[in-house]
């Protein structure tokens, strides 16, 4: 699955934060939007 998170997580993107909202510890980061208002992991 892909999933885009929203700009208050690109700036503070942090693995416990991403649990707490339900996503693997083990996502990684595959691309920012150019705004960076919004970036992907799988």
């Amino acid at each position: 699955n892909v999933l885009i998170l929203t700009r208050s997580i690109v700036y503070s993107f942090d693995p416990v934060i991403a649990v707490r909202r339900g996503f693997d510890a083990n996502d990684v980061v595959l691309s920012f939007d150019c705004d960076k208002s919004s970036y992907r992991i799988s």
